[in-house]
């Protein structure tokens, strides 16, 4: 019972190192919950076969060069490119899929920066990666949210898995 306690306590102080050290340094970068977008947040007004699912998704976002706790500055960020993985999650090949980003400096307002590009075809199970080139354009701010999705394809069974937003805090 000792040896099991022993083992959670030190998970637990694990845990919270790794924690308090992520947040030391320049920049703390959180993903932000989902919301659901404007068109709801789940298509499905009659059962579809499984073979015919239309369903796209952003599952990862990242940065070029990575963002690295303690090494950042203003300009890195600005100068960093926005890595944005898509899966298609259906069974069917969807063409031309439009990915926006949106960079912003609060939550709901004070945008930034909005830009977009075009996957020309993606298979079922496939992912690509996007790539948003650099922020120069983007003024200084203490926090950002970066907010991409993408577009829903015609007969979309699941629009909750369309968009992720990370804020950024920058600390000066």
């Amino acid at each position: 019972m000792i040896r099991y306690r022993l083992g959670w306590l030190i998970l637990f102080l694990l845990i919270t190192l790794v924690l308090g050290l992520s947040s030391i340094g320049c920049v703390k970068m959180t993903e932000v919950a989902n919301q659901p977008t404007p068109e709801g947040s789940l298509m499905l007004s009659r059962p579809v076969p499984r073979d015919e699912w239309h369903d796209v998704s952003i599952i990862s976002l990242d940065f070029d060069p990575a963002l690295k706790s303690g090494s950042l500055s203003q300009t890195t960020i600005t100068r960093s490119s926005l890595l944005a993985a898509v899966e298609n999650k259906g069974t069917q090949t969807e063409r031309n899929l439009t990915v926006e980003v949106r960079v912003s400096g609060e939550a709901n307002g004070d945008t930034l920066l909005t830009r977009s590009q075009t996957i020309d075809l993606l298979a079922a199970g496939e992912v690509k990666v996007v790539r948003f080139g650099s922020f120069e354009d983007i003024p200084p701010r203490a926090d950002y949210f970066v907010q991409v999705r993408v577009l829903p394809v015609s007969a979309e069974v699941d629009l909750t898995n369309n968009q992720k937003t990370l804020h950024i805090r920058v600390g000066y």
